[in-house]
């Protein structure tokens, strides 16, 4: 997460995978709103799918190094699915760097001999994060985030038995959290019956 909020210019490429879609979407997300900034250009952060990459790989080339209209840096996320094969244009951008572009790739799953998960772990340029299943610090990192969000506190019994109905992917268990949150907004603490 530390290496996520600040972009190194010497690593353009950042994978993101995992079983996890949702932290994996939440990270790249956030990796993205870093590279931008608060309150960036709305139009400096470009999506693309992997099917477009495979099919024109010049277009990686000619997003990342697109000049900002109003300054400030572009990040451009790619949702990797299916067998369609981008690592060439990711091979490009390595080759060539952009000044003011970070490419963020989502993904899945990936073996240790995927071409994708090997082109960013071996290449100096490029950075690969695998993003697991939540542990119970990660749970209680999250519950506490959302509910100091809400104004409210969590009673010691109620946080066990939340964190025992969530943690299989990261948005699923936020949104919980803020349901939770949302329908305990009167009571100032949440208590085991509100979960």
């Amino acid at each position: 997460d530390r290496f996520l909020a600040r972009p190194d210019p010497a690593i353009r490429v950042v994978l993101i995978y995992g079983n996890d879609e949702g932290l994996v979407s939440e990270r790249a997300r956030r990796f993205a709103d870093a590279v931008v900034g608060a309150g960036g250009d709305p139009l400096a952060h470009v999506r693309l799918d992997s099917a477009t990459i495979a099919d024109d790989p010049g277009r990686l080339a000619d997003e990342a190094n697109a000049i900002p209209l109003f300054g400030g840096h572009r990040a451009i996320s790619i949702r990797a699915q299916g067998n369609r094969a981008i690592e060439a244009a990711l091979g490009a951008i390595l080759a060539a760097p952009p000044v003011d572009a970070w490419i963020v790739v989502a993904a899945g799953e990936l073996r240790k001999t995927a071409p994708l998960r090997k082109l960013c772990e071996m290449q100096a340029g490029a950075a690969a994060v695998p993003c697991y299943a939540d542990q119970d610090r990660d749970l209680d990192r999250l519950i506490d985030e959302e509910t100091k969000r809400a104004g409210l506190a969590i009673a010691a019994d109620a946080r066990a038995a939340l964190k025992a109905l969530i943690g299989s992917d990261r948005l699923i268990s936020r949104s919980e959290v803020q349901k939770l949150c949302l329908y305990a907004a009167d009571a100032g603490t949440i208590g085991l019956a509100d979960v």
